[in-house]
Parts: structure tokens; C-alpha cells; sequence
């Protein structure tokens, strides 16, 4: 029996624990991930995080998943309807161990100068 993860859009503005006890109800629960943002207000030059919009649910099984997507898909939670869908592959867990895809880790698609073995030069930094 493979975990089976659930993206949840429109989740309920509490805490997770909002979402375990609303999700718990149709199996046992692995992880809740109510994803944050940081949020700066400039008047009072103060920081918060406030919830991006969406959650991601893992069940232990793919039954208790599918459960809870079929009563909760479109269910009014407060003033929000939650839609609930099957949660996609992260790049992480989509590429198998070793492959090219995962070996640069810069966020820019590509390796940086101390991760190459070539020799690097600054041209622009040189005087004739």
C-alpha cells in the first residue's frame, strides 16, 4: 500500500491542525503542509507568514485519499470551497537518484563556477 498525497486548494485559514482533524476523519494521516509566505507590512515594519493559498495532505493509503477527495472536493469550509486533487511530483521526487536533473542545485538551471571542474575566467575583471 503506497501513501497517496492530496492537494488541497482553498484550505481552511486555521492552523494544520484544522486540516488534520477535517482530513483524519477518512484515514490515518502521514504529513500536513500548509505552505507559508513571508509578508512584509511596511507601515508597521513588521514581518508575518500567512498561508499561500493551498495545502498538501499525505494519506497512508491511496483508499483513504481518494475518500476524502470525493466528500471534500468542492465542500464549502467557511466562506471558501475547497477543491482537492491528486497532489503531482515534486522535481525531487519525479527524477531517480543520480539523474542530471537533480545535480544543480544553484536554482538556475545550471551548475555554478565552484560546482565545475573547468577553468573559469573573469574577462570583464581584467586590466590591458
Amino acid at each position: 500500500r503506497a501513501p497517496a498525497r492530496a492537494r488541497v486548494s482553498n484550505p481552511p485559514r486555521g492552523p494544520q491542525d484544522d486540516l488534520r482533524g477535517l482530513f483524519g476523519n477518512f484515514g490515518h494521516l502521514l504529513r500536513v503542509s500548509l505552505p507559508m509566505r513571508e509578508v512584509r507590512d511596511y507601515e508597521r515594519g513588521t514581518t508575518y507568514k500567512e498561508p499561500r493559498g493551498f495545502a498538501y495532505v499525505a494519506f497512508a493509503t491511496r483508499q483513504d485519499a481518494a475518500k476524502a477527495m470525493e466528500k471534500l472536493h468542492r465542500h464549502s469550509y467557511g466562506n471558501l470551497v475547497m477543491s482537492i486533487e491528486w497532489a503531482k511530483p515534486s522535481n525531487r521526487e519525479a527524477a531517480p537518484a543520480g539523474d542530471a536533473s537533480r545535480r544543480f542545485m544553484s536554482g538556475y538551471g545550471k551548475a555554478l563556477a565552484q560546482d565545475t571542474k573547468e577553468q573559469v575566467t573573469y574577462a570583464s575583471n581584467r586590466t590591458r
